[in-house]
């Protein structure tokens, strides 16, 4: 079900240009209306689903457009842009956002059950942001990402596409016995994160996984390569 996103990333591949050129010029201002845009579509996806709005039928779903999620493309490439300029951000600023934005989180899921299962939701795309900015500080400060860390984050493309995979597999499998199996939350999670990662891992090992594993890996012939083309350049 998440091949979704695919649809959504090209969008956003084909917007990058201009996108980019307006974080170059006004880093901060490009973010602020980058989550206006993407916060209010939001909003209005939840007034829908609490039946106080109708929108307008459109040829693709708004899920599917990229304005709601536009403040997530552009607040990585305003990060990249603070990153290239030597800033780093302060710790306690994604922590203290996460926390605030973690209590917002369980009491819109308390008080407005209408809206619990939807992913995009202004208080959830809130809390995702600021625990991202709260890794990015935290590893920022000890000097790059944990090795086992950065192995699963070149597959975390694959492993968003693929960890549905694991869970409907496992309902259309279990559904079939007499007693049906239920897993306690923490079982269903290590499950759908094991099963997921086997998955992205041979995804990565196929001709096409590059495009699904993130940045490329620096194997062999790669650093072979550029030892050879640094010598050439030393010799002319």
């Amino acid at each position: 079900m998440h091949l979704y996103y695919i649809f959504v990333l090209v969008q956003l591949l084909v917007l990058s240009d201009p996108l980019q050129r307006a974080v170059r010029r006004c880093p901060w201002g490009t973010l602020a209306a980058a989550a206006a845009v993407s916060l209010a579509m939001q909003a209005a996806l939840c007034a829908q689903a609490m039946g106080r709005l109708t929108l307008p039928p459109l040829p693709v779903p708004p899920a599917l457009c990229f304005v709601p999620w536009l403040v997530f493309y552009v607040g990585g490439a305003v990060l990249r842009h603070q990153i290239e300029r030597g800033r780093v951000l302060p710790l306690r600023c994604g922590a203290g956002l996460s926390l605030v934005d973690a209590a917002a989180v369980l009491w819109t899921a308390k008080r407005i059950p209408a809206v619990r299962a939807l992913s995009l939701r202004p208080d959830v795309t809130l809390y995702t942001f600021a625990l991202f900015l709260l890794l990015w500080a935290l590893f920022s400060r000890m000097g790059g990402v944990p090795r086992p860390l950065r192995a699963v984050s070149r597959l975390s493309f694959a492993l968003y596409l693929s960890h549905p995979l694991v869970l409907r597999l496992w309902n259309e499998w279990t559904i079939r016995r007499e007693p049906v199996i239920y897993l306690k939350l923490w079982q269903s999670y290590l499950m759908t994160a094991f099963g997921g990662l086997l998955i992205a891992c041979v995804l990565s090992r196929l001709p096409f996984g590059t495009l699904l594993g993130g940045a490329p890996r620096h194997d062999k012939t790669i650093t072979e390569g550029q030892n050879g083309k640094k010598n050439r350049d030393k010799t002319i």
